[in-house]
């Protein structure tokens, strides 16, 4: 198996899919989470949230506006958890043609 570490600048947040973001907000502070940036997509019919741990890691939680959002088909599906890894790279192209 290939190698992307080579391509790699930085693992940037992991983001997590949850029904209710107030319920979750608890558990963020446990971490030591605290807000760094948010929006409601809607369009697509979400709010994203994003927190900064110590460390420097952050942490995205994902949260439907309505019912025929992406994500409460995600949620209905997986349950709560992970829904993505977002990694900065150096070169887009380099990584989509290795993956390939």
């Amino acid at each position: 198996m290939d190698d992307f570490s080579d391509l790699i600048e930085r693992f940037d947040h992991v983001a997590y899919g949850v029904h209710d973001l107030q319920a979750t907000l608890p558990f963020v502070e446990l971490l030591g989470g605290r807000f760094l940036q948010g929006a409601d997509h809607v369009r697509h019919r979400f709010r994203w949230v994003q927190f900064m741990l110590p460390g420097g890691s952050k942490l995205e939680l994902l949260a439907p506006l309505h019912q025929e959002s992406f994500l409460s088909s995600f949620l209905e599906r997986r349950g709560e958890g992970i829904h993505h890894l977002t990694f900065k790279v150096h070169d887009i192209d380099a990584v989509a043609a290795r993956a390939e």
